[in-house]
């Protein structure tokens, strides 16, 4: 599971998205200076997700 949010989030605490660290097969990233889905950083988003799709692939 990929868990990605921004660490200024107004609509979901980063406590919300930080509980699922430490669970097994999970990435979390909470991106510093950036709200709500990280909008504002979409270029590391998007970098973080591709990695991870890449990682997780069964190929």
């Amino acid at each position: 599971m990929l868990v990605l949010n921004g660490a200024d989030d107004v609509h979901i605490p980063a406590a919300d998205t930080l509980v699922f660290e430490g669970r097994r097969d999970t990435a979390v990233h909470l991106l510093p200076d950036t709200g709500h889905c990280a909008i504002t950083k979409l270029p590391e988003a998007t970098r973080i997700m591709v990695d991870w799709l890449v990682s997780t692939a069964p190929w």
